[in-house]
């Protein structure tokens, strides 16, 4: 757990010539794991995240569904609990919903995080258009501790 301030000091090292078509997009390699980021902005206070793609190098001791029950109960801190929204054992994969969503006049803002074989996790924020139905990525911002937090929960659910 001791990477995640180095992933942490390495993003908020980044400079504004390390953008490429409108936002921020470090690989970092640690011991275990491969984090990929889309950032949008980010600030001495918080960032604005648009992708998080995880994928560990090893597989992890804890099965696919233990790992999305953990999420459940850890990922309190985001003002909405997930649920389980799909498990295809098949392609082993698990999707995660937040509970509560945001709503506003037309849409509904939730994140959503995907479990893949064990070993791969994605975490986004979509907005969905209520009235044509469609979904698509939207930002989320998070102060500075609460990515610092989900970076050590995700970290130790992979590692």
């Amino acid at each position: 757990m001791q990477e995640n301030p180095k992933i942490s000091d390495m993003i908020y090292a980044l400079r504004e010539t390390d953008r490429s078509e409108g936002y921020f997009s470090p690989l970092i390699e640690t011991t275990g794991l491969t984090w990929n980021f889309k950032i949008s902005d980010f600030d001495k206070l918080g960032l604005l995240i648009l992708h998080l793609d995880i994928k560990a190098k090893d597989t992890p001791a804890l099965p696919l569904e233990k790992q999305s029950e953990v999420l459940k109960e850890k990922l309190t801190y985001l003002e909405e609990d997930f649920k389980l929204v799909e498990y295809d054992r098949n392609n082993r994969t698990v999707i995660l919903r937040s509970n509560l969503f945001h709503r506003m006049e037309n849409s509904v803002n939730y994140y959503e995080i995907v479990l893949k074989e064990g070993n791969q996790l994605s975490f986004d924020c979509y907005e969905l258009d209520r009235t044509g139905g469609k979904r698509q990525i939207c930002p989320t911002n998070l102060a500075r501790a609460t990515f610092e937090r989900l970076l050590a929960d995700f970290d130790n659910l992979l590692s």
